[in-house]
């Protein structure tokens, strides 16, 4: 039995990716004071409500809440978790032995998904806690490769790759935003500025995950000498715009470890 408490944007995006894998809907138990979001799995053998107590019955926990509100959560569900129980933590900037410290003793493994999760295609940094067995690790993975690719990291490593894979998506979003802007102000339809770009950024991606290439290569075959690619890059390299990717991942990369001090 898998439970998972919250259900916002990643709580949902785990619970439908766990469904479209053909996990069990009636295996599963959702946890959230907001019945709206309760309401979007209603009827689909889901067991739903607001009461953390359900949690008892889980082998698995899922805690997907904001990390402001990660403390009140725990304190909530100390009462209810199984001794045996596992419990997954995605709340950015929380790491183990914060969590661990709620408890007298629990199997913690903490998880970075980012929200492709929804369509299978998630990349989810694992770390284990001081208590998981390599078996609660390995069922942890199972869970979470249903809905995308797991790497399992030392937890010290967890705050980059939160700041790559978990915010990642948001950068290619901003880049999208970007580059559809730029094709309007060129005079393209706005429908017609969309397809191109949503096109364009999915055929790269396919392109780059086929490839034995990487990114560096697969950028110069497309940037001939003295023509249209080179002239946009030129106008990169002015901006320093691999700098400004850098300050950005560092960036995110210090806010995670904030957040996990302010835990």
């Amino acid at each position: 039995m898998i439970a998972v408490v919250g259900v916002g944007s990643m709580g949902a995006a785990l619970v439908e990716g766990l469904l479209a894998a053909d996990h069990p809907p009636e295996a599963m138990i959702l946890v959230d004071r907001n019945q709206d979001k309760l309401d979007a799995f209603a009827g689909r053998g889901v067991m739903v409500g607001s009461d953390v107590a359900a949690v008892g019955a889980a082998d698995w926990v899922i805690v997907a809440v904001k990390p402001y509100a990660m403390s009140a959560t725990l304190g909530s569900l100390a009462a209810h978790l199984k001794p045996s129980a596992t419990l997954i933590s995605v709340a950015a900037g929380i790491d183990t032995a914060a969590i661990e410290a709620e408890f007298d003793r629990i199997a913690v493994v903490r998880a970075m998904p980012n929200t492709p999760a929804l369509i299978g295609e998630a990349m989810t940094g694992v770390s284990p806690g001081l208590h998981v067995t390599p078996e609660q690790l390995q069922g942890a993975c199972e869970i979470l490769g249903a809905v995308g690719e797991v790497a399992v990291v030392p937890e010290d490593q967890l705050d980059a790759l939160t700041a790559i894979s978990g915010s990642g998506p948001a950068y290619l979003f901003y880049v999208a935003e970007a580059l559809a802007e730029g094709a309007v102000s060129q005079g393209l339809p706005p429908e017609l500025a969309d397809r191109l770009v949503r096109q364009t950024l999915r055929g790269a991606a396919l392109l780059f995950d086929a490839s034995e290439s990487d990114a560096a290569e697969l950028r110069r075959r497309v940037t001939s000498k003295g023509g249209t690619t080179q002239a946009a890059v030129v106008v990169f390299d002015e901006a320093d715009l691999k700098a400004t990717f850098g300050a950005a991942v560092a960036a995110a990369t210090n806010r995670s470890r904030e957040l996990r001090g302010q835990s």
